[in-house]
């Protein structure tokens, strides 16, 4: 993963970077779509704070 401005100069990089985050999932196949998405958004956002914390911390 790799933070790159428009001009091509490369901000931040790290070629191992991995997030992982566990969620239940609900066996009921209605249900399961129902929190597709809320799930989904509330990964999202807790990957874009991390990412930036670990971008905050690499200067």
């Amino acid at each position: 993963m790799s933070l790159v401005t428009s001009k091509g100069k490369v901000l931040w990089a790290n070629p191992n970077y991995s997030y992982r985050e566990q969620y239940q999932v609900s066996r009921d196949a209605p249900s399961f779509f129902e929190e597709e998405e809320p799930a989904l958004g509330r990964i999202a956002s807790s990957f874009a704070k991390t990412l930036v914390s670990d971008i905050l911390e690499a200067y």
